[in-house]
């Protein structure tokens, strides 16, 4: 079994302009916590806590543009800055990983689409990662059960579905039972390295669990499959007919080439799981803001900051049941851990 770590990696700190004064006080990355801090359990007491703060950071992978209206919606709710680190999820973590095991955790508030994972194998074992249920969290009793693990909770969902080359493809898939329809046998289909990303093996385990691994090897046995080193790399080849499908694929992936006037369009299954932005908080003692971070976890688990974050990124909330395929399961926890089992299934070395 394959455990992921995270190593050293630089990055820049992206601030929302009308919070350019605000970011640049009440705590920077690598500033480090404050020896004073403290962290009370009554809810008031703690808002007022984090109101003397005025700043916090969020290490992020949600988009820049929706990161920024949402952070921005914060401050004029609670007149808190939040200053967003903006990365692919699993840069976001090498950073974050690199700072915890400095000392010097500059993130108060970490969402990634590998968080929970992150948090279960070295976040919460160096005590880095406060579990939710310490937080007392206003909302998050609120939140659907599915989308709350143990130290993290889901604040968006992109579902996992089939993109294809309309000039390749003339009758759309309607399930994941059709990775094996005899009717795509000759087509070839696009892979982005399930390796590149947790929520890749999310999506294989998902696979495995409602068809079994038989059915995940005969798929790789019988067709042509082309795996690519990223999401945007198999797009691209898609595209430009290279083949037909690429699996697994979201909305979002896709709209950059469907715009543009690529012969490509999605299908989405109904049963299907996604990738899903988990948000954690950093325990309290180990980074500059931790009251504002609680406040500002439990603003992004409300219904309405929920609504808002899924308004501005096109993303579906975790509070929109009838947004969900109507038989959305959530990733498996440990699911991510499986890349070598994945890996392997597939035939991919």
């Amino acid at each position: 079994m394959k455990r992921r770590s995270y190593a050293v990696l630089g990055a820049a700190l992206v601030c929302a302009a009308p919070l350019l004064v605000s970011c640049s006080s009440g705590g920077a990355p690598g500033d480090g916590a404050s020896s004073s801090v403290s962290c009370p359990t009554d809810w008031d007491e703690t808002v007022e806590a984090a109101k003397k703060e005025g700043a916090l950071t969020w290490y992020t992978s949600v988009p820049t543009e929706p990161a920024e209206g949402i952070a921005t919606a914060f401050r004029e709710e609670y007149g808190i800055a939040v200053a967003t680190l903006k990365l692919p999820s699993s840069n976001l973590l090498q950073r974050y990983a690199a700072e915890a095991q400095a000392g010097r955790i500059g993130g108060d508030v970490l969402s990634a689409g590998d968080a929970e994972a992150f948090a279960t194998n070295e976040g919460a074992e160096a005590g880095w990662i406060a579990p939710l249920e310490d937080l007392d969290l206003p909302n998050l009793p609120n939140v659907p059960e599915q989308f709350v693990r143990e130290y993290s909770a889901t604040i968006q969902t992109q579902p996992w579905l089939f993109s294809y080359n309309t000039d390749l493809v003339s009758e759309a898939p309607t399930s994941w039972e059709d990775l094996n329809n005899p009717a795509f046998a000759d087509t070839t289909f696009l892979l982005p390295d399930p390796s590149a990303s947790a929520a890749y093996i999310e999506f294989w385990d998902f696979i495995e669990a409602q068809y079994g691994a038989d059915f995940i090897t005969e798929f790789a046995e019988n067709h042509d499959i082309r795996v690519y080193s990223s999401g945007g790399a198999v797009m691209e080849a898609l595209a430009a007919g290279e083949g037909g499908f690429r699996v697994p694929s979201t909305a979002s992936s896709a709209s950059g080439v469907i715009e543009a006037g690529a012969p490509v369009a999605n299908s989405l299954p109904a049963l299907t799981t996604g990738v899903e932005i988990q948000t954690s908080v950093t325990a309290c003692g180990k980074s500059p803001a931790p009251n504002a971070a609680r406040v500002f976890v439990n603003y992004l688990l409300s219904e309405e900051g929920s609504a808002l974050l899924a308004e501005l990124s096109g993303d579906i909330s975790p509070f929109d049941a009838a947004g969900l395929p109507a038989d959305y399961e959530a990733p498996r926890p440990g699911a991510s851990e499986r890349t070598d089992e994945i890996l392997a299934m597939l035939n991919i070395n």
